[in-house]
């Protein structure tokens, strides 16, 4: 992979990782990251999809910022532990904007 600056952000149906520069979603199979790092994303995007998003605007439910970035944020964490040499990046979302990039370190 030629980038090492990543961001981890949700969205509908993505990986939730996503190049810093050109905004494009990162397949798993692109990253050396474990199998259980895997899945707690799709689950975190899971939840996004089903769970924390309204049906009618897309946009994330404001009772669930909260909890869906604190899991976003700890995901970034874990990826920069089993990415070391990478920049991550966490983009905490809210009701209707998304924040500032939080550089993990």
């Amino acid at each position: 992979m030629k980038t090492k600056k990543l961001k981890v952000c949700a969205d509908f149906c993505s990986t939730g990782i996503w190049n810093f520069k050109t905004q494009s979603m990162i397949e798993y199979s692109e990253l050396p990251i474990s199998a259980e790092l895997k899945e707690r994303f799709d689950d975190w995007i899971w939840n996004y999809d089903t769970k924390f998003t309204s049906k009618k605007t897309y946009m994330l439910l404001k009772r669930f910022e909260k909890k869906h970035n604190k899991h976003g944020l700890q995901l970034a964490k874990d990826l920069k532990k089993e990415l070391p040499s990478f920049e991550i990046y966490y983009v905490p979302e809210y009701h209707q904007t998304l924040g500032k990039p939080e550089r993990i370190k």
